[in-house]
């Protein structure tokens, strides 16, 4: 089964696993009250890359890259 690479912090904090879609993602937590407070008094974050992958492939991929992120893939 596949892993994201944030996976370790998500077992760290106590995350119980299921599958989606090939990958391991945390179903839970604990109670769906303790979960709602932690959301609502601080903050969470979704790890939605299980989702999908693209391949940029060709000459121009590097540049397109450069272009749709925050960081430059070239110096």
């Amino acid at each position: 089964m596949l892993e994201s690479p944030v996976l370790k912090a998500r077992r760290h904090a106590g995350a119980t696993l299921v599958e989606a879609f090939g990958w391991s993602v945390p179903g839970s937590y604990s109670s769906a009250a303790n979960e709602y407070a932690a959301v609502t008094q601080r903050f969470a974050v979704a790890d939605r890359s299980y989702i999908g992958r693209l391949r940029i492939n060709g000459n121009d991929a590097i540049d397109l890259l450069d272009r749709l992120t925050t960081n430059r893939l070239t110096d």
